[in-house]
């Protein structure tokens, strides 16, 4: 009903060409949402996002041609695919995919209503993507999170971690947000996608009132202006 009455097609593509945001920009607006943002120097800010894709980049030229769904099934992963109908969301994010990997207990669950959802919302906009193109695409997203948790470490402890003051002192933490980049990066290359999967999850955003075009347009403005901040002038934030 909601969809219907924000007659998606003209509403989105008339604010946003979504196509025209660049996987730099998609990735410096994630950074932004992590909780500590606001601890990243904004000249720091476009070497944090060029790392994290390279960390995607780098285990796609080693898996590119990897069966995954083997890979997982032989870690004893399970892929359980959930048909209960409730949505994941929290302020402005949607989950379609999550992945459970400490102790004993190993899985990924695959929401399949969200993804359905997902699928008929894309299609409305003029994106025909196909079911399982989607499980596919967001099990890639996962596997770059199973290699994080059994081969890699987490990308957040493999770049340089922020300095967060507190009432005992400054101490060191890790981002969050930059496995979220790397894994989009690594899930777009194996998919070959001709979009961006970023791109996806702000359409259904956008579509559902999740996030609201304002604060979109808002937070792609700043996103701009942070990665023209190091034009030319990169600092050297991996930890390798």
């Amino acid at each position: 009903m909601i969809r219907k009455l924000l007659q998606l097609p003209q509403r989105i593509e008339t604010m946003y060409d979504l196509k025209s945001i660049t996987e730099e920009q998609y990735a410096m607006i994630e950074l932004m949402n992590d909780r500590l943002a606001s601890c990243v120097p904004k000249e720091k800010c476009r070497d944090y996002v060029t790392e994290a894709i390279a960390c995607g980049q780098e285990a796609f030229e080693q898996y590119k041609d990897a069966d995954i769904m083997a890979i997982l099934v032989n870690s004893g992963v399970a892929i359980l695919q959930d048909e209960r109908e409730f949505s994941h969301y929290g302020q402005n994010y949607e989950v379609w995919a999550q992945i459970t990997c400490g102790g004993k207990e190993k899985k990924i669950e695959l929401f399949m209503p969200d993804l359905r959802r997902k699928q008929q919302i894309l299609k409305e906009n003029g994106v025909d993507a196909e079911e399982q193109w989607l499980v596919k695409l967001h099990l890639a997203h996962e596997f770059y999170h199973f290699l994080e948790y059994t081969k890699l470490g987490r990308v957040g402890t493999r770049l340089k971690p922020v300095q967060k003051k507190t009432l005992f002192g400054t101490v060191q933490r890790p981002l969050a947000t930059v496995s979220e980049i790397a894994a989009h990066s690594f899930a777009g290359r194996y998919m070959k996608s001709e979009i961006l999967p970023q791109m996806t999850d702000y359409i259904v955003m956008l579509s559902e009132g999740i996030l609201p075009e304002e604060t979109l347009r808002e937070r792609l403005q700043e996103a701009e202006e942070r990665l023209r901040k190091n034009e030319g002038g990169e600092q050297n934030v991996s930890m390798g």
